[in-house]
């Protein structure tokens, strides 16, 4: 049992819209996150869940003497495959997944009073590590969590010297903002399928997909990781996992290449253009060449 006694996360309804009647076919994802965010910005039974997990990982650290485990950063943003990535962590036997540890939206996650009290985050962050009971604590970092709490990630890496990172993104786009927009209209961020079909703003879409390129390549060339990293797609870990650990994410963390499994399933498993109501309008607006990330290099620390 060594992911659910390390931690206990639950990442569906309470960060999520659970959206009872028809949505408007023009809903932005603004107006999504907002109503996502009130759902559980003031939920008196999520803080009280929250403080139970602190407690309960208090009484772990004093319980359990080891090793404290060497921290794994998967920095990142929503859909781009970190939870299939969490999964495959589980399935090696060292390797404890602690999830998105900065979710203010399930018990795991600091309490939204903390944003800007950098102290406050890195002890919590202290605190899900030495729970974790394994060699390595493989931890995700939101991009957009990690502004909402206003803590760089390059603090982060200096408070954990010996720790290894993975840039995780999505090549497309489009595929990326359509599985987020479905996650937050079914309030669901794994194990259900999504078959509905949903409205893609173009300008809305142009604005997000630019945010996200401007995002990681800033990570890539301003704020450059010093310790020993890699960037990883979602498409490589999809397309061939085993091949992805063995010849990469295994030498990162300094074990043999073992076998990788999950029983995940792709979310959304229609084309875009059956899921898209309004695709002609995108293929016309993006002259049939929708945004794609594209990153060249590594990043520039030691792998």
């Amino acid at each position: 049992m060594k992911g659910s006694d390390a931690i206990e996360s639950d990442t569906k309804s309470e960060a999520g819209l659970l959206v009872a009647a028809e949505p408007p076919a023009d809903i932005s994802i603004k107006e999504l996150e907002d109503a996502a965010t009130q759902k559980w910005m003031y939920s008196r039974s999520l803080a009280a869940r929250r403080l139970k997990q602190q407690f309960k990982r208090g009484l772990r650290s004093i319980r359990v003497s080891h090793a404290t485990p060497r921290p794994l950063f998967v920095i990142t943003q929503p859909r781009t495959g970190s939870t299939l990535l969490g999964a495959y962590f589980e399935s090696l036997p060292d390797v404890v997944h602690a999830g998105e540890v900065l979710n203010p939206a399930i018990p795991i996650g600091p309490s939204p009073s903390v944003s800007g009290n950098s102290t406050a985050i890195e002890r919590h962050l202290r605190s899900v590590v030495r729970s974790c009971n394994g060699t390595c604590c493989a931890i995700k970092l939101m991009l957009n969590q990690l502004d909402f709490f206003k803590v760089a990630w390059n603090r982060i890496e200096e408070c954990f010297p010996d720790s290894v990172w993975i840039l995780l993104y999505r090549s497309s786009l489009l595929q990326q903002f359509v599985s987020y927009k479905a996650a937050l209209l079914k309030g669901s961020w794994s194990g259900t399928s999504y078959s509905g079909k949903l409205h893609v703003n173009p300008d809305e879409f142009d604005l997000w997909a630019q945010d996200q390129v401007v995002r990681f390549h800033r990570l890539l060339t301003e704020e450059c990781l010093t310790g020993p990293s890699l960037v990883l797609t979602y498409e490589e870990l999809a397309q061939d996992p085993q091949g992805v650990f063995s010849d990469r994410v295994c030498p990162l963390l300094g074990m043999p290449a073992l076998g990788v499994r999950s029983k995940m399933k792709k979310q959304i498993r229609s084309t875009m253009r059956d899921t898209i109501v309004n695709y002609e309008q995108l293929d016309v607006y993006f002259n049939g060449e929708f945004p794609t990330m594209v990153v060249d290099a590594q990043p520039a620390g030691p792998s």
